[in-house]
């Protein structure tokens, strides 16, 4: 999400959006304030808001089209799986919405791993 709203600021800045003023940019905000408390009541649902508001950036840029519709069932599988197992889910694997490749299993489990230097983990 967070490279997508650089994204949207940079065309700002290139004059390629142009920002609205005060008054509608509050109303923009209560808009979607009201939007969400009235939409959202799970943690599905928030991913489903975020989604919407990703797509909205999105459809608003140039930046390359993304899925999400396969980032949030990506989402859904890990609220499924945290939900699950707090002390596991960090152990599981996720398919790439961009290449289609599935990560690795890490070697060591999320619990019983103590060096997070990015040799460690690229040994796998």
């Amino acid at each position: 999400m967070f490279d997508v709203q650089a994204w949207y600021v940079r065309d700002i800045i290139l004059g390629l959006i142009k920002v609205p003023d005060r008054q509608d940019r509050a109303t923009d905000v209560e808009d979607r304030l009201v939007l969400e408390d009235s939409s959202v009541k799970t943690a599905i649902d928030e991913v489903r808001y975020q989604g919407a508001y990703l797509k909205e950036l999105n459809n608003e840029t140039d930046y390359p089209q993304i899925n999400v519709e396969k980032i949030n069932e990506l989402f859904y599988q890990w609220i499924e799986q945290r939900t699950g197992g707090i002390m596991t889910f960090r152990n599981n694997s996720y398919k790439s919405t961009i290449a289609g490749t599935v990560s690795p299993i890490h070697r060591t489990t999320s619990k019983d791993e103590f060096d997070d230097s990015m040799e460690s983990y690229l040994k796998n």
